[in-house]
């Protein structure tokens, strides 16, 4: 998934990749995880999010590049899952 994080597959995709129907997907995902497919995937974007912005890409560049067709929709997203926006994180990084 994280070689794929910019491209938007489909969970059929998904479980047609892994070889194993949808269903069987989101239920093992889960019994394995301790979370839904979605929120894992949305934790591994933002996580690739932090560490690019980290490293000084744009926040347009990081949106598009963890897969968010909109910038508004990632800048969204990131503040609530991190607290803050990611203009005010990448600042907060060169302090």
């Amino acid at each position: 998934m994280l070689k794929h994080l910019g491209t938007n597959r489909s969970l059929d995709d998904w479980a047609r990749f892994a070889g194993m129907s949808k269903r069987s997907l989101l239920r093992n995902f889960q019994r394995e995880t301790g979370m839904t497919i979605g929120q894992w995937f949305q934790h591994l974007r933002m996580f690739v999010a932090l560490e690019k912005l980290s490293r000084g890409s744009s926040v347009t560049q990081t949106a598009l590049a963890v897969g968010f067709r909109s910038v508004s929709a990632f800048i969204k997203v990131f503040k609530n899952v991190v607290g803050a926006t990611p203009l005010a994180y990448s600042r907060a990084q060169q302090i």
